[in-house]
């Protein structure tokens, strides 16, 4: 009986002959990728080895999924911005200061809004369109927020001069 990571390896190498016969290039497109990572058989592969030659196999084969998820990131940040601007209580506290389940929140929700604003039910099926849309939309927004609080913030100390 094979172990789980052995029973995953064999996947990956399947998934990797798979990509390789997608790409195009065959046996010698194979070799390479074996020389390169100095090994003579697709099973001397390490997990992780398999894991990346797949990945940089399957964006090959799909360029514009590098824009989507570029995209999509951007998105998650304009709309973080913009929650932090109207005063969200887990926008305030910095990311890099967040723990774990904190950041995965923020993300959901950052996400929750996006499907909210587009109209989908599902983040990962937003056009790249619409993710540009949104973005400039969430920008201009978070700006506008931030515009109206400095003008608010102006006009409080010009009143408190006044007295």
């Amino acid at each position: 009986m094979q172990t789980f990571t052995e029973t995953e390896k064999n996947k990956l190498v399947k998934k990797f002959h798979t990509l390789i016969g997608q790409v195009g290039g065959g046996n010698k497109r194979k070799e390479a990728i074996l020389w390169r990572c100095g090994v003579e058989h697709t099973n001397e592969l390490s997990v992780a080895q398999l894991i990346t030659e797949c990945d940089a196999l399957h964006k090959e084969l799909n360029p514009g999924l590098d824009k989507l998820d570029i995209a999509r990131k951007r998105l998650i940040s304009a709309i973080a911005a913009y929650h932090k601007a109207m005063g969200v209580d887990i926008f305030q506290k910095k990311y890099e200061d967040c723990t774990p389940f904190e950041k995965d929140r923020r993300s959901r929700y950052a996400k929750g809004t996006a499907e909210n604003a587009s109209g989908k039910e599902e983040f990962n099926k937003i056009p790249l369109e619409q993710l540009r849309m949104l973005y400039n939309g969430f920008i201009k927004g978070a700006k506008d927020v931030n515009a109206v609080n400095e003008l608010r913030a102006g006009d409080i100390l010009h009143r408190v001069s006044l007295n």
